[in-house]
């Protein structure tokens, strides 16, 4: 039996703000992705949607940074105080460490 682990890790953007990214990863494939921190989100419900969308997820390690990517732009979601490439940033430094 596979064991799944969490991976979690966080960037300061450089206005202060804080993300944080959380992955479960089993095997090559990531199993559920949290984003949080201390940045603010306009639409807050697409965010919200895309959160409950993203805890379940069963994706190849290689396509979730795409799959998010994609997801944020196609929900018209915008950040303030953090940008989409932090996220992404935060999610290779975790797909690299493990």
């Amino acid at each position: 039996m596979n064991k799944a682990s969490i991976v979690c890790d966080e960037k300061k953007h450089a206005g202060g703000k804080i993300v944080k990214v959380c992955i479960k990863i089993c095997d090559d494939l990531v199993k559920g992705v949290m984003i949080s921190g201390d940045f603010f989100v306009e639409p807050a419900e697409n965010f919200e949607e895309l959160l409950r969308e993203l805890a379940s997820i069963e994706v190849k390690r290689g396509e979730v940074i795409t799959l998010i990517t994609e997801s944020l732009k196609k929900k018209n979601i915008e950040f303030g105080g953090i940008t989409i490439e932090d996220v992404t940033e935060v999610l290779s430094k975790i797909l690299q460490q493990k």
